[in-house]
């Protein structure tokens, strides 16, 4: 899709606080999980298992608009359920997204945003392990990297620890920039 960015990252990471920093005239920014839920929810669209099927996810990207301002999506890209590491390569090389941001973070930060989000009940999280977290960050980073090399995307990776914010989101803001004027 022509102007597509994936804010790329395991839960708890902070794509959600920056999708949430993106202005509407930067972009449209779309929680692609809690939108393909309610997509999936209104189209009657049912499946067992712990991912989407792939021809769900595709129909639903379809639906995302292709204009000249860039829509700007969240992903987890790699999903950890069960104790096993779940990925559609598929899904993410059809979207075709023109660039890929990945935010990293330490794995204690992420376990503690994990359990804020638990405690002040904004959504239902698994907490894990550091380890879990350190190693679904390595592979997740791994995957896009592969990932923005075969769509020969942009690709920008973002340290997501305290003080970097504003010049994340600087960071953020030209890539989207430099996106509208191509």
């Amino acid at each position: 899709m022509k102007n597509l960015v994936e804010i790329m990252g395991i839960p708890g990471s902070g794509k959600t606080y920056y999708l949430s920093k993106i202005l509407e005239s930067e972009a449209t920014p779309i929680d692609f999980g809690t939108k393909l839920g309610q997509w999936l929810k209104k189209t009657n669209k049912e499946y067992e298992g712990p991912l989407p099927p792939a021809a769900y996810v595709k129909e639903f990207i379809d639906t995302l608009g292709n204009g000249s301002t860039p829509t700007v999506i969240t992903s987890h890209i790699v999903h950890y359920k069960n104790g096993e590491f779940l990925y559609d390569l598929d899904c993410e090389l059809y979207a075709k997204a023109s660039a890929h941001i990945f935010i990293y973070s330490m794995p204690e930060d992420i376990l503690s945003r994990r359990r804020l989000d638990n405690e002040n009940a904004i959504r239902e999280r698994d907490v894990g392990s550091l380890q879990e977290a350190e190693e679904h960050q390595i592979i997740s980073l791994g995957v896009t990297k592969k990932l923005s090399e075969e769509l020969n995307s942009n690709l920008l990776v973002l340290e997501n620890t305290s003080g970097r914010e504003e010049g994340n989101i600087l960071e953020i803001k030209n890539l989207l920039g430099s996106l509208k004027n191509e």
